[in-house]
């Protein structure tokens, strides 16, 4: 029987979850445990590359079209890059 290990990479990229169940805001500063991961990356660059571009897609959807994606702009504003280990 052969063991197989899972490795994971080396950062992920952690966005806060909504202030409350009706509002448009992200909540930065509820615990990281309440957090979801969103994705994860090789690097640090990849990861804060990525929050970025999240961001910005975003921001200019909000801006295009509504309110509808201001908690996806504020979530990416305060999402979080941190090392997996």
């Amino acid at each position: 029987m052969r063991c197989r290990m899972i490795l994971l990479a080396g950062w992920f990229l952690m966005v806060p979850p909504r202030f409350g169940s009706t509002t448009t805001l992200a909540d930065p500063d509820k615990p990281l445990s309440k957090w979801k991961l969103e994705r994860s990356f090789d690097t640090a660059k990849e990861c804060e590359d990525y929050r970025d571009q999240m961001f910005d897609f975003y921001d200019l959807k909000q801006k295009q079209e509504a309110k509808q994606y201001q908690y996806f702009v504020d979530a990416y504003a305060n999402a979080r890059c941190i090392p997996s280990d």
